[in-house]
């Protein structure tokens, strides 16, 4: 990914920008980073993002004045947090250790092939082979230290393998107060929005909401739903993320104010009401699964863009194209639901289709004619379903056989 930067007006006229205090993000990996990146990158002037993990030349530069307002990145709190200019405020996220682990497996199994990193391939075979209740019982190599042995707590002390002992989690927690805002996962909106309304150039964080979490649909145990015996090896292995994510949650209670006064305006923190039902958009699925693709090019023909699924069809006489997810684990799902638009104005009309097949039953299927500058708003409600289902994505031309501009865009298609 590489270094994202905001260009400012004020820039371009020749006018220097006032400088505010840096707000530096510790993003340790699976506890919601990638959504506080983007809430925050949003509400910046300028801001920066670490492009790979041992990327540290942002924070080797020399002038303070050069730095922008938001910096994020993997960067482990025991190296970076004492060398940090004394005006920079600070900020880091701690996870239940156990949601923890589970997201990390799943991240790690669902990982596409890498050649250059053995460990991480053992690794990655690893957990295609076996369960993870036997991986970790099988506790085996530094790279298994690094994601499975209170992975949160190494993070934080720049130490990806060998024993943690006493000391360790009294230096990791020493590091975790001295952090400027430290919040949890599963609190997440409030505390973004209580960083925000603390740094002066997020004055418009009311309109800005915090992005959806990236989730593996794979990982769909709640908590009090694992195994006993599983259960015990993650609590196991996560004595000491457990004390940090107590730790965590004890900081951004004392350090949340039940009332932040701004321009005369009361702000309340007060968490929303937890959701029931578990809504994974449909790109997830197709970032983990098997998926078979018809008359359409990966990359060409058929993209994703964020929350969006872009399916360019063939021309008439050639039929469709279609995109199937072959196993999407169903949770107790009942309805799909979303927005099909044409992206381009000079499209001609094409007909999108989206069918949820249970074995060799049809469980939803419909289609819709959409032309340019007409959206349409869909929910498919079907009866709740567990077990696997194929999904499909089709489209094709409506009308004539000239496809030029007919970029079909599923947008934010949702199953719940």
């Amino acid at each position: 990914m590489q270094a994202a930067t905001k260009t400012l007006v004020g820039d371009d006229l020749g006018v220097r920008r006032v400088t505010t205090p840096t707000l530096l993000f510790f993003h340790i990996g699976k506890t919601g980073g990638t959504s506080v990146t983007h809430y925050f990158g949003s509400l910046a002037r300028a801001f920066h993002v670490q492009s790979t993990p041992d990327d540290y030349s942002r924070l080797q530069a020399i002038d303070d004045t050069e730095f922008p307002d938001f910096i994020s990145g993997h960067y482990p709190v025991h190296r970076w947090l004492p060398n940090l200019p004394g005006s920079w405020r600070t900020m880091a996220v701690i996870r239940d250790p156990i949601q923890h682990l589970l997201s990390s497996y799943w991240h790690i199994r669902t990982h596409p092939e890498v050649s250059d990193n053995l460990p991480l391939r053992q690794l990655i075979e690893d957990t295609k082979r076996f369960d993870f209740g036997t991986l970790l019982q099988m506790r085996t190599g530094e790279i298994f230290e690094r994601h499975f042995d209170n992975p949160q707590a190494r993070f934080i002390l720049d130490k990806q393998f060998g024993p943690l002992d006493s000391n360790d989690l009294a230096r990791a927690s020493a590091l975790l107060a001295s952090v400027t805002y430290v919040g949890v996962t599963e609190r997440l909106g409030e505390f973004v929005a209580q960083v925000a309304t603390e740094v002066p150039w997020a004055a418009d964080w009311r309109q800005q909401a915090l992005p959806r979490m990236m989730v593996n649909p794979l990982n769909v145990l709640d908590t009090h739903e694992i195994p006993r015996a599983l259960l015990h090896r993650i609590l196991a292995a996560t004595e000491i993320d457990a004390e940090l994510h107590h730790q965590a949650r004890l900081l951004q209670a004392e350090r949340r104010p039940s009332g932040t006064r701004i321009s005369g305006t009361v702000v309340n923190f007060q968490a929303g009401p937890a959701s029931t039902t578990r809504a994974i958009p449909v790109v997830d699925f197709i970032r983990v699964s098997a998926v078979d693709i018809q008359n359409a090019r990966l990359g060409s023909e058929f993209c994703i863009n964020g929350n969006d699924i872009v399916l360019h069809p063939p021309k008439r006489a050639s039929g469709g194209a279609a995109v199937a997810v072959e196993d999407m684990p169903l949770d107790g799902y009942s309805e799909i639901w979303g927005r099909l638009a044409l992206a381009h104005h000079d499209a001609p009309p094409v007909v999108f289709g989206i069918e949820i097949r249970k074995g060799t039953s049809v469980v939803v299927s419909a289609s819709f004619r959409v032309t340019r500058g007409q959206p349409i708003d869909v929910r498919l409600r079907f009866p709740p379903m567990t077990g696997s289902a194929r999904l499909e994505l089709r489209t094709e031309m409506a009308l004539t056989n000239a496809n030029d501009f007919a970029w079909a865009t599923f947008i934010g298609l949702t199953v719940g």
